[in-house]
């Protein structure tokens, strides 16, 4: 494995020259995007706030003291950090003032983001991780931004923290990969540790709209830790790097810090993300995820209850055998069972990833809970499965991975791991989602061009193909059937109906 060596630096040096954080290219895709979705959402059918929703736009109330004034150290709240709420306030602030339609303020904020995700976010993303000057065709930023319409599309309609904490995280990746993966001669050292000042602000962001993403922080310590040069002068770099990290996250975090301490009198790691009752969530959670594929959310009147629970025979099972409840499980308790039976918990959280990458409906709050949802699936199965050729593919060719690069992916993907034991949501597989659809569209070789195939593949070689993509989408909606026919008050079918 090439642990970046000083030589293998300079090797790489020349794969990302400096370039603008934003270039003019950007902000065409960015207004495109935004034009999109501002005329979209109004037409989608949803005229408010919803569950989790509905509380995030009415935390930035909490900014407000008795007399009236803005005070952030005023703000409180038992599950959920500052830092999203704070974000909101300004389009709070604006709707009161100005009156109107609440929504109006939400899409707008929601059209930015999405042009932030699909518009910058995802092509800079890719360019980043594959260390390349080359940028993206337009057909196939084109093909990017019609994964996030088809699949996440109506998640813009709510204040809901998954795809910022995205934007976050992201452009955290993005600015250390331009400090590790190359350093450009005109950058001085002031700028380099602005710039990861600038990281840890981001990474500090992302954690504390959503406490998973401390997961984050551990490689991406790491990267900002380990020498890219040798000597004297490597270490010297690396622990300014870290310290100014550490600082920009920090200054994020303190906040946080000072509202807690209000609170609760010790602290713990869990506190800097706004939750003050960990202990208890991180219990629930865990017997809900032991029991349940999925969870979702609905609005609609063809199911008798708000929760949509689909459940696991095999963990309902594991939960009755030890006697646990849905009122929650110790996490020793669930890594006792763990080790007791690895080879069920292998395939339990196995399919957990699936169920979480399993988009039947591009919305967080289901209108109708049994509709025909075959051909979103088919398109996502289809999505997922060439992303997935595509990263092989990478890997296979790359042959050696450069680590630094490995780490970036890591702060990216850990979150999702560390989801997979709790009650997953398709939102909290958003980050690999993501991942995926990016090598599916940005990453896909000019090699597997329809006219460059017939060419160069043969007719028993076609059939072959043919074959592995029919057996992908048998074994995708085999895994996805048999999780949706365990809907709690009424197993669904794929084709539509109970």
């Amino acid at each position: 494995m090439e642990l970046f060596t000083a030589s293998s630096l300079a090797t790489n040096q020349s794969a990302l020259p400096s370039r603008p954080l934003l270039g003019r290219t950007d902000w065409y895709w960015m207004a495109g995007v935004f034009g999109l979705y501002m005329l979209y959402l109004p037409f989608s059918g949803y005229t408010e706030q919803y569950y989790d929703a509905l509380t995030y736009w009415g935390l930035p109330s909490r900014f407000i003291t008795p007399d009236r004034h803005f005070s952030l150290l005023h703000y409180s709240a038992n599950t959920r950090g500052y830092s999203w709420p704070l974000l909101l306030a300004p389009w709070r602030t604006a709707w009161k003032v100005l009156g109107g339609d609440p929504m109006w303020y939400i899409r707008t904020l929601g059209s930015m983001v999405a042009a932030l995700c699909y518009g910058w976010l995802g092509p800079r993303l890719w360019q980043t991780l594959r260390n390349t000057s080359q940028e993206p065709g337009p057909v196939a930023r084109l093909a990017f931004v019609l994964t996030g319409f088809v699949f996440w599309r109506d998640h813009f309609n709510f204040a809901l923290s998954d795809f910022p904490t995205l934007v976050f995280v992201g452009t955290a990746l993005i600015l250390a990969g331009r400090g590790l993966l190359v350093r450009p001669a005109e950058l001085r050292w002031w700028g380099e540790l602005v710039r990861w000042l600038i990281v840890g602000a981001f990474l500090g962001l992302a954690y504390n709209a959503r406490g998973i993403y401390l997961l984050s922080l551990y490689p991406m310590l790491l990267a900002a830790a380990w020498p890219t040069t040798s000597g004297i002068t490597g270490l010297r770099s690396s622990t300014s790097r870290l310290a100014a990290l550490l600082l920009g996250l920090g200054l994020i975090l303190l906040p946080q810090y000072l509202m807690i301490r209000r609170f609760v009198p010790e602290g713990s790691p869990w506190h800097l993300s706004g939750v003050q009752q960990q202990d208890e969530l991180v219990k629930r959670h865990l017997s809900l995820g032991l029991g349940n594929f999925k969870y979702e959310a609905t609005i609609g009147n063809d199911y008798p209850e708000v929760r949509v629970w689909f459940q696991d025979p095999l963990g309902q099972y594991l939960m009755q055998r030890h006697g646990i409840t849905s009122a929650g499980m110790e996490p020793a308790t669930y890594a006792k069972l763990v080790r007791q039976y690895p080879l069920e918990f292998c395939t339990l959280l196995t399919q957990r990833l699936f169920n979480g990458l399993d988009l039947q409906q591009p919305t967080p709050y289901l209108r109708q809970v049994y509709p025909a949802t075959w051909p979103l699936a088919w398109a996502n199965y289809t999505v997922l499965g060439l992303g997935l050729l595509v990263l092989g593919r990478l890997f296979w060719q790359a042959r050696r991975l450069p680590l630094r690069r490995l780490l970036l992916v890591a702060a990216l993907l850990l979150p999702v791991i560390g989801a997979l034991p709790v009650a997953v949501e398709t939102r909290f597989m958003l980050p690999l989602h993501f991942g995926l659809c990016m090598a599916a569209t940005l990453g896909f070789p000019a090699a597997w061009h329809p006219a460059q195939l017939r060419r160069s593949v043969r007719p028993a070689q076609g059939l072959l193909l043919a074959a592995l993509y029919l057996g992908w989408l048998l074994l995708a909606f085999t895994f996805s059937a048999y999780s949706q026919i365990h809907l709690q008050l009424g197993g669904r079918l794929l084709g539509g109906s109970s």
